[in-house]
C-alpha cells in the first residue's frame, strides 16, 4: 500500500510514512485533499501555490509528532497527535477558506464538517490508537490539542513554512529549534518553551507575514471574492446545498458554476480568463499604503461583513445601470479573527524565574507591533467586470459616498443587512 510520501518540510523535503496507521492515510476522507488545493485562486500573483491540501495535512501529523516526541510523549499519543495532525482539516470542501466565507452564512463550519467525518473513521482510528484521544485532541480543549491547533502546533507551523515556500517567500522558521526548547509543565501538562524567544519571534512575525503578503494580497483577495459571488448567485438560483461542497475536488466546483442558469457562471469564466477586473476605488483605514483612488475609511476589521458587501454591489450596479455581478465589493475576510495577542499568548515561555508565562505578555512590543498592521491592511475595494468599465466608471458615484454608505452600513444590525 501506497503510505510514504515526500513533501517539503524544513524548506528543503523530506519522506514522511504512514506504515503506522495506513488505513487512516488511505481513507477517502483524507485521500480527497489531494484534490482541494491548499491557496485556491492565489495563482495570478504566486503561480507555484497551486499545492494539494493533502500536503499540509501530512506536514501537520510530522509536525505535531515531532513536537510530542520532543516533549518524550509515550508513543501511543505521539500517534495520536499524527493521525489529528493528518485529519485536522478533512472537514474543508472545495476551494476551502475561499468557499467557507459563503457556507457559513448558511450556518456551516470546516470545523463540525471535521468532526462528523472523524465519527465516520471512528473505527478505521480505533485500529491503531485511541479514537476519543484523536477526537478530544481536535475538539480543542485536551491538553495535547496545542500540540496541532495552537501557533507552534503543527497546523500553523506547516502553513506558514509550506505556503511561504510555494509562493516565493524566504522562511527563517526552523521547527527543530522551536521545538529542541520544549517541556511539559505541571500536573495540566502544559506547553511551555526555554531560551527560544527569538525563534519564537519569527514563527509569530512570518505567521503575520504569511496573512498580510499572501492571503490578503490584493490579487488573491479580489479573485477569491469573485468564486465567493458566483456561490452566492448560484445557490439564489437553484436552492443550491452548500453541504455539497464537503464531497466535491475543486475542479468539480469550479464545473458546477460554468454550467450554472446564474451569474455565476459568467464570474467563473472571467475566473478561467485570467480574473481581470478594474478597481474603481479603495477604502483604507490607514493610508501608510495609499492605491490610487483611495479614500480615508473609520471602518475596522470585523465591522464590514460580506452581507455588508452584498448589500452595497446591489446598490451600486443597480446606479450604474450594469448587472447585479458587474460590482463586486471585497473586504479583507477574517483579518479581525487573527489576534496576534491571543495567539502569542497561547505560547508559554519559561521566564528567568523559571515559572512559564504567555509570550505576549512578556514581549508586547512584537505583539502590539503585529496589532497595529492590522488596521495598515485592512481595505475594502469596489471593483468592476472589464465589459462594464466605460459604463460604471461614470456612473457610480463618488468614492467618498460610497465610504459614508459603507460606514453606515456597518453601523446597521447584522440581520437588518439584506444582501
Amino acid at each position: 500500500m501506497r503510505t510514504r510520501v515526500r513533501v517539503p518540510l524544513n524548506g528543503s523535503g523530506a519522506a514522511v510514512d504512514f506504515d503506522d496507521c495506513p488505513n487512516v492515510f488511505l481513507h477517502r476522507h483524507v485521500q480527497l485533499m489531494n484534490g482541494r488545493q491548499q491557496l485556491a485562486l492565489a495563482k495570478w500573483p504566486f503561480p507555484d501555490a497551486q499545492h494539494a491540501r493533502l500536503g499540509h495535512c501530512v506536514g501537520s501529523g510530522y509536525f505535531a509528532a515531532q513536537l510530542g516526541t520532543a516533549v518524550g510523549l509515550p508513543r501511543d499519543e505521539v500517534l495520536a497527535l499524527k493521525i489529528a495532525g493528518l485529519t485536522h482539516d478533512i472537514g474543508h470542501g472545495a476551494c476551502s477558506h475561499v468557499i467557507e466565507s459563503i457556507t457559513k452564512l448558511y450556518g456551516v463550519e470546516h470545523h463540525d464538517m471535521t468532526l462528523e467525518k472523524l465519527t465516520e473513521m471512528q473505527h478505521v482510528i480505533q485500529q491503531y490508537c485511541d479514537y476519543g484521544l484523536v477526537r478530544a485532541i481536535l475538539e480543542g480543549e485536551h491538553a495535547l490539542s496545542p500540540f496541532v491547533s495552537s501557533i507552534v502546533g503543527g497546523d500553523k507551523v506547516d502553513y506558514v513554512m509550506r505556503d511561504r515556500h510555494h509562493c516565493g517567500f524566504e522562511t527563517k522558521v526552523d521547527p527543530r529549534h522551536i521545538y529542541a526548547g520544549a517541556r511539559l509543565v505541571g500536573p495540566e501538562r502544559r506547553l511551555a518553551f526555554e531560551h527560544r524567544t527569538k525563534a519564537l519571534t519569527n514563527l509569530l512575525r512570518e505567521w503575520w507575514g504569511a496573512h498580510t503578503e499572501i492571503y490578503l494580497h490584493k490579487e488573491v483577495e479580489i479573485p477569491r471574492a469573485m468564486f465567493r459571488r458566483a456561490a452566492n448567485f448560484h445557490h439564489d438560483a437553484t436552492g443550491w446545498d452548500c453541504n455539497d461542497i464537503y464531497d466535491m475536488l475543486d475542479s468539480d466546483l469550479e464545473a458546477l458554476f460554468r454550467s450554472s442558469p446564474s451569474a455565476a457562471s459568467d464570474l467563473q469564466r472571467h475566473i478561467d480568463h485570467g480574473a481581470q477586473y478594474h478597481v474603481y476605488g479603495a477604502l483604507h483605514h490607514d493610508m501608510q499604503e495609499p492605491e490610487n483612488d483611495t479614500v480615508v475609511t473609520s471602518l475596522k476589521p470585523g465591522e464590514f461583513t460580506l452581507r455588508h458587501a452584498f448589500a452595497l454591489e446591489a446598490e451600486l450596479s443597480k446606479e450604474a445601470g450594469i448587472p447585479r455581478h458587474g460590482v463586486i465589493v471585497t473586504v479583507s475576510d477574517g483579518i479581525d479573527r487573527l489576534h496576534a495577542k491571543g495567539k502569542a499568548n497561547g505560547i508559554y515561555e519559561v521566564g528567568r524565574d523559571g515559572v512559564p508565562k504567555p509570550f505576549g505578555d512578556q514581549h508586547p512590543g512584537v505583539v502590539n507591533g503585529l496589532e497595529h498592521d492590522t488596521y495598515r491592511h485592512f481595505a475594502l475595494r469596489v471593483v468592476v467586470l472589464p465589459e462594464y468599465w466605460e459604463k460604471a466608471r461614470s456612473s457610480l458615484p463618488p468614492l467618498a459616498e460610497i465610504n459614508a454608505r459603507a460606514e453606515e452600513m456597518a453601523r446597521q444590525p447584522y440581520d437588518a443587512v439584506k444582501r
